[in-house]
């Protein structure tokens, strides 16, 4: 007898996370979770992550310098302000290198590694809805400047020369950028995307310090900068946020 299984996902959750609760265990087949060794050792202290479903090195994947908040974010494919938990999360960077199971989709790859930190740092989460103030990305009056792709790996690199900061962006959804935005001196709040753009594109962002903070070249505001640049536009709202809460982590993880 065949047995169909039907998921209702709710509002505020991805597929993923609602697997997670409700589908089966899904797990590398071998992986290993360490402290980083420190940058005196001879390493470097920036974040490096390679391979996984959709990437050249589908059956290996890795990741270096990354703490466990960091973890929780790339796992259940949240930013930064869609996590609560202790400040001590920060504090330790760790290293992981696990092999993928052959065939795995992205579905089942974020799966995995939820399953593997809930199991070595015996995480457990919940989730709340929070009422917030955010900026919504919005497609301004003169319309998008953003560029189509012919890319097939998304990247982003972002740079300085002569006091000019260059986001530079090829082949990304725009949620990529609406990721990338609340970590820039100005934007004070979450990013939601409004635009209603569902394609890849090519584009730059070219932003400069100032005495406010962080502005375009020619000293406008990141917001002008943003819209003149780009043809997109931040608009204040308020909007219900599903917030994944920490209830329970170790400080280091099991063998």
């Amino acid at each position: 007898m065949r047995t169909t299984i039907v998921l209702m996902v709710s509002a505020g959750m991805t597929l993923a996370q609602q697997l997670a609760s409700t589908g089966p265990q899904v797990s590398f087949e071998v992986a290993s979770v360490k402290p980083s060794a420190p940058p005196a050792a001879g390493r470097s202290g920036n974040y490096n992550m390679s391979g996984g479903p959709g990437t050249p090195d589908p059956s290996r994947f890795a990741c270096e310098n990354f703490d466990l908040a960091s973890l929780i974010m790339l796992a259940y494919d949240i930013p930064s302000y869609r996590l609560s938990g202790p400040a001590w999360m920060r504090d330790t960077k760790f290293d992981i290198v696990a092999n993928v199971p052959s065939g795995s989709t992205k579905e089942q790859f974020r799966l995995m590694q939820q399953n593997l930190i809930a199991e070595r740092f015996q995480l457990k989460t919940h989730w709340e809805t929070k009422d917030m103030q955010v900026y919504a990305l919005l497609i301004a009056k003169r319309g998008s400047k953003l560029m189509e792709s012919a890319a097939t790996d998304p990247m982003m690199r972002m740079g300085s020369t002569g006091g000019i900061t260059q986001m530079l962006f090829t082949g990304s959804p725009v949620e990529r950028f609406v990721m990338q935005l609340p970590h820039v001196p100005g934007v004070d709040r979450p990013v939601l995307d409004k635009t209603g753009l569902t394609g890849k594109y090519d584009f730059e962002l070219k932003l400069a310090g100032g005495p406010s903070g962080v502005a375009g070249p020619e000293g406008e505001s990141v917001f002008t900068a943003i819209e003149e640049q780009l043809g997109l536009k931040l608009e204040a709202q308020r909007a219900p946020i599903a917030i994944l809460v920490v209830d329970h982590a170790e400080k280091m993880p099991k063998d």
